[in-house]
């Protein structure tokens, strides 16, 4: 509706200038009743273009009308353009009229209801209920150096205490020797990758014996089914932030 009134302003001038207005209006109780999630919203299209005489502006809202013959010749159009606008307006519950001289230009203006977003309105999303991860035990299998120095870092200063393995098959032997809370289980390591060592730990415990996040620098929706299907509780992409990562092991923990 907007674009259309932008489109002929644009079209019908060949020099001068337009100006364009978007902004809320004055809450009307007649229109909007009780209702806080909408809103009048005002436009305003004006140009300095060819303008339009008294005459033809009476039946410019008409299907297959245009302003005199000359227009459609010169300038195109089927004459459907308008008529879609007032309709639109008044589907909206609102109004358009014009304001015209020929050779001085022309001034549409319009109002209509809107509604917000229902998602501006809804209740927020509760956060993650905020656990004590203090003397969590937490086994990182993770191959790189880099990602071990800063997974660990991030994990340490929430107070966990970390093992950290550099291959699947340790991976497995690891929690078969001591007793973990949770598991970070890399992709792509040597002798064992991250997806085969989740199942040779799944035979040995459950999801909620044991929780398992993978965290993988894949982002393929693939292989993230294919580490839900082998066991895994949770699935973090890297580059690793703290606060995802955090998020996760939080949300983790307090399912299982």
């Amino acid at each position: 509706m907007f674009f259309n009134l932008l489109g002929n302003a644009l079209k019908f001038t060949e020099h001068g200038r337009i100006n364009v207005v978007l902004k809320p209006g004055k809450r009307d109780q007649a229109s909007l009743g009780a209702n806080k999630n909408s809103f009048i919203l005002c436009g305003s299209v004006k140009d300095t273009g060819i303008g339009i005489s008294f005459e033809a502006q009476q039946r410019l809202f008409r299907p297959f009308s245009q302003a005199d013959t000359s227009t459609s010749r010169r300038f195109g159009g089927t004459g459907l353009g308008l008529s879609i606008v007032k309709n639109l307006c008044e589907l909206m519950g609102g109004t358009i009229y014009i304001k015209s001289q020929p050779q001085k230009g022309s001034t549409f203006k319009f109002q209509v209801i809107l509604r917000h977003p229902e998602r501006f309105f809804s209740p927020p999303l509760p956060s993650p209920e905020v656990i004590d991860l203090h003397d969590i035990r937490v086994l990182l299998a993770e191959d790189n150096l880099i990602n071990q120095t800063v997974i660990k870092t991030i994990l340490s200063r929430k107070g966990c205490l970390v093992t950290v393995v550099d291959s699947g098959i340790k991976a497995v032997e690891a929690v078969r020797k001591a007793a973990f809370d949770l598991v970070l289980m890399d992709g792509q390591m040597p002798e064992m990758d991250g997806r085969e060592a989740t199942i040779h730990i799944r035979r040995l415990f459950s999801k909620k014996e044991l929780p398992i996040i993978a965290v993988t620098a894949s982002a393929l929706r693939e292989e993230e089914e294919e580490f839900f299907e082998a066991g895994v509780n949770g699935y973090v992409t890297k580059p690793i932030q703290a606060k995802t990562l955090i998020s996760a092991i939080t949300k983790c923990l307090t399912l299982t």
